[in-house]
């Protein structure tokens, strides 16, 4: 993992991502309100606008795909910490679930998409593990995220798709 793709340090808000069906009409609003330059290009098919204070990226814009429902527009923080795994089992022991379960992305480091007791999602992020294992697609842990994103926190407790503390997954909700 390249150090200055996470220079924040444990603990601290290292980037934000908004997920929107129009990102184009997002990233023009953006530069136009603060004065953001704009990178266009995409990220595993779908569309993606870095956004940039003086040539330094501050945040991006992805579309969401248009198979994840209703999911609404939304900025997504991502939070750096020192252990992806380990933060995870903290997290599940103090009530969250995971939502995405940790994973090594190629230039970006090891990720993991986690919704805290009161139903926030955020991504943790942190070091690799092995560059070799990066099994996840960005685009799969955006996927989850965006899934979540349109399930409130009263569908989550009724038994949304998870992992709980026990690391158990909840019972089929299609069974009669």
């Amino acid at each position: 993992m390249g150090e200055d793709r996470h220079p924040h340090p444990h603990g601290r808000f290292g980037w934000n991502q908004l997920l929107t069906a129009a990102p184009a009409e997002a990233a023009a609003f953006y530069q136009a309100l603060l004065g953001w330059q704009v990178e266009s290009g995409s990220l595993e098919g779908a569309e993606q606008h870095t956004l940039l204070q003086d040539g330094e990226p501050v945040a991006s814009i992805l579309g969401i795909p248009g198979d994840v429902g209703e999911a609404l527009p939304h900025w997504h923080p991502h939070l750096n910490v020192d252990d992806v795994d380990a933060r995870v089992a903290l997290a599940c022991e103090l009530g969250a679930r995971v939502v995405v379960e940790p994973g090594d992305i190629a230039a970006f480091g090891r990720l993991a998409v986690i919704q805290d007791p009161t139903g926030a999602v955020l991504t943790l992020v942190g070091p690799a593990r092995d560059a070799a294992d990066a099994a996840v697609s960005a685009a799969d842990m955006q996927d989850a995220a965006d899934q979540q994103a349109s399930t409130s926190p009263a569908d989550t407790e009724a038994g949304a798709p998870g992992r709980d503390a026990t690391g158990a997954e909840p019972p089929d909700s299609d069974a009669s």
